[in-house]
């Protein structure tokens, strides 16, 4: 116990002997601390540059990685009957002057192409993902055939070998079902459509808000009154086929349906 007291006593006049007043103040020392490590100018420009460097490096190879997936292959045809295989297997046979456009990474989320000129498709089937062709003037969606585009600058015209497909004017935008065996003609100046099968034939003059149809089943007619003027019609189903022949210029769409009601005795109603 008594050799405990001693050097305790003994530490306590060691640090009485060395205490000065303010010589250990830990505000002091931890400045002093951080002083000596900070980074010298140089170093710290040489930092920054680096780190900016390093940044540019980085948003470079993002941009160049980008564009190499994003960038568009154009295929064309100096002489006629060119063909093509597409990376889903669909088959394009371009005529001369003919331009087919589509993105390096066609076939992974979507099937869309834009062409000028006059080519044929024989589309490989795809339910999930429609094979799309883009005119100046029209779209075509299809899913599986055989057609063909032909672009002019001032019109698309479509020609269905096999199978459906959607036609589709850039204006007015009205949306076709063409079969085998149909045609779709636009043009683009007068704003005029022509649809015909080797049965039927149905005419839009949208300028002129004139529509002309032979032997076109009521089913089509219901569809086409409906997209232009932006209603909904009800037709009984046993009257869906019925076809009718007439041309209607400037009328209302009730108008229209009162005289095709009164010349068929049909029952097509307008949805309020």
């Amino acid at each position: 116990m008594e050799d405990n007291e001693r050097k305790w006593k003994e530490a306590i006049g060691f640090v009485t002997k060395h205490y000065k007043e303010n010589r250990f103040n830990p505000d002091t020392a931890w400045k002093q601390f951080a002083r000596n490590r900070t980074l010298s100018p140089g170093i710290k420009k040489q930092a920054v540059f680096y780190r900016v460097a390093a940044v540019i490096i980085v948003l470079l190879i993002s941009g160049i990685v980008y564009f190499s997936a994003n960038r568009n292959e154009t295929l064309l045809a100096s002489i006629d009957g060119t063909v093509y295989l597409l990376p889903d297997s669909t088959r394009a046979t371009l005529q001369k002057d003919a331009r087919l456009e589509f993105n390096s990474r066609f076939g992974e989320t979507n099937r869309s192409v834009k062409m000028r000129g006059q080519i044929r498709f024989d589309v490989t089937h795809d339910l999930r993902k429609p094979f799309i062709v883009i005119t100046p003037t029209a779209t075509v969606r299809v899913t599986g055939t055989s057609f063909e585009v032909d672009e002019s600058g001032n019109g698309t015209q479509l020609r269905v070998t096999s199978g459906n497909v959607s036609f589709t004017p850039i204006d007015p935008s009205l949306s076709f079902a063409c079969t085998a065996g149909m045609s779709a003609t636009y043009d683009a100046a007068a704003k005029t459509i022509a649809v015909v099968s080797p049965e039927t034939r149905l005419s839009v003059d949208a300028m002129n808000e004139t529509f002309a149809f032979e032997n076109v089943p009521l089913k089509d007619v219901a569809d086409l009154l409906e997209q232009f003027f932006s209603a909904t019609l009800s037709i009984p189903e046993e009257e869906r086929e019925w076809t009718i022949t007439t041309t209607f210029n400037r009328q209302d769409l009730h108008g229209i349906i009162e005289i095709i009601n009164l010349t068929l005795d049909s029952h097509i109603r307008v949805a309020e």
